[in-house]
Order: C-alpha cells, then sequence, then structure tokens
C-alpha cells in the first residue's frame, strides 16, 4: 500500500503500511525523508525497537543529518548510540528520552509473547514511553504500528 506523505511541523518521515508476517524485502525502498521546517536543524532523535530491519533503515538514513539514539529491550549491535531498555514505568526510561528533541517509537511486538502478551507490552511500553517524554519536555513523537498483532483475534 503506497500512502502520500504527511509533512507538517511534527512529521519527519513518510508513514507506510507493512505486515509483520509478509516483511517488505528492502525497507529503505519504501522511506522517504522529506525536508520540512523541522529538518532544518540536526536533531537528536531516539528511535525505539532497534531490532526491527524498519528501525535499522530510518536510523542509517536520517544519521546522515542527526544524532540518533537507538533502544530495545534486547541488546543490539549497530553503528549508532544504542540504550538498553524495556521502557518500564521508572527513571530509565525519563533517562533514556531526556535531551531528544523526537522520538520515532516503532512499536513492534517481541516475537517470543503471545497475542494478549504483545497487546500488554506494546501498550505499557507506549504508555511509558509517552509519560516520560511529557515529563523530558520532548515535544514530538512519532508512532509507526500496525495492527497485524491483532489477527490472533476475531473480528
Amino acid at each position: 500500500m503506497n500512502l502520500d506523505a504527511i509533512v507538517s511541523d511534527n512529521a519527519i518521515l513518510c508513514p507506510f503500511v507493512y505486515s509483520l508476517r509478509n516483511p517488505v524485502p528492502d525497507p529503505q525502498s519504501l522511506i522517504t525523508i522529506h525536508q520540512s521546517p523541522i529538518l532544518e536543524n540536526p536533531m537528536h532523535l531516539l528511535i525505539t525497537s532497534a531490532a526491527d530491519p524498519l528501525t535499522r533503515t530510518l536510523a542509517d538514513q536520517l544519521a546522515a543529518e542527526h544524532t540518533i539514539r537507538l533502544t530495545d529491550r534486547v541488546p543490539v549491535q549497530s553503528p549508532h548510540e544504542f540504550a538498553l531498555s524495556p521502557l518500564g514505568h521508572d527513571a530509565s526510561t525519563n533517562l533514556l528520552v531526556r535531551g531528544m528533541d523526537a522520538i520515532v517509537h516503532v512499536a513492534s511486538a517481541p516475537a517470543d509473547l503471545d497475542a494478549p502478551g504483545q497487546i500488554d507490552w506494546l501498550t505499557r511500553g507506549t504508555y511509558n514511553l509517552l509519560m516520560a517524554a511529557a515529563a523530558e519536555d520532548v515535544r514530538r513523537v512519532v508512532y509507526l504500528s500496525s495492527l497485524d498483532l491483532m489477527t490472533a483475534y476475531d473480528a
């Protein structure tokens, strides 16, 4: 599915839909970084779900102009700064977001959890991340997600 780019004061990238069951073979071919006033100055960006191919592609493309910090609940090798975080409801999540100009939250569900566990983990992690962002005065958050985890439930 091809979506037009959304570019506003708070949008920094082109949204698209991809399926976790049928991953895009080359995520980079779907991502277009659009220049907007918010991108004129280098920013400190936190991108979640560092193990996800989408996150790695975003980080690589954004790193040419911005400072990138990646995070995930599992260790990830990356050329970018990495901070291990379960996105818990504690001071460590505040420290993770402190000093960031924006957060790109790639809400990727851990594959080792069942559907209810994935929903629980994603909602708690997103809530904790947003609460930390508000506490640390991070004014921009881009949320990327899919509804694939809902396929385990009847319509």
